[in-house]
Formats: C-alpha cells, structure tokens, sequence
C-alpha cells in the first residue's frame, strides 16, 4: 500500500480504515480502540519499510553495475599501449540517491 506522506489526511485515512477493518476481525469487541489502531499503523509502517527496502535494492544493483563499468573501463584501460606520462585518464562515479518516499510521523 505505497503512499506519500505528502497527504498526511491521507496516511490518517488509510490508517483508519485499516483499523476499523482489523476490529471488524476481531469481532468489533468493545473498550480496545487502540489496540486495532496500533496494530494498522504497524501494518503501515511495514509497507512503508518494504518500499525503502526494494529502493536500496534498486540503488544497490545500479551501484553493483556502476562498479562493473568502472572495472571494466579500466581494465581496458590497462590492457591498451601506456600513456605519454602528459596525459591522465580519470573518471568519476557519482551515485545518486533519490529522496525517501515515505517518512514516518507520529
């Protein structure tokens, strides 16, 4: 359930709903409010950590490629006739991270 925490209404919402939905569950006993709502926004908290982890996966297999490329150029590098000492060769490995989707609030 990937959402943005750019609608904190919506993140109540969703919450909410979960909640009322886990109560239903649980046979909709009376007195035990929070134990539902605490239990949806764990649920929510998971998904939100499942999304964080296939991101760093992600970045993680860009990097792993990156990282090849850069063993490979310089092997090609290595294996071509030497350099006049005038000229270095350099390049650069940047990664870029993107922005977390999701933050949690209390």
């Amino acid at each position: 359930m990937p959402f943005t925490v750019s609608d904190p209404l919506a993140v109540h919402k969703s919450i909410e709903r979960l909640a009322y939905q886990l109560w239903l569950e649980r046979d909709c006993p009376h007195g035990s409010p929070d134990a539902d709502w605490y239990a949806a926004e764990r649920v929510q908290t998971m998904g939100i950590l499942e999304d964080v982890l296939a991101t760093l996966q992600q970045i993680l297999e860009v990097s792993k490629k990156s990282l090849q490329s850069s063993l490979r150029i310089e092997q090609l590098l290595s294996e071509q006739a030497p350099m006049p000492a005038s000229i270095k060769v350099t390049y650069q490995h940047t990664l870029i991270v993107p922005e977390p989707h999701h933050t949690l609030q209390n």
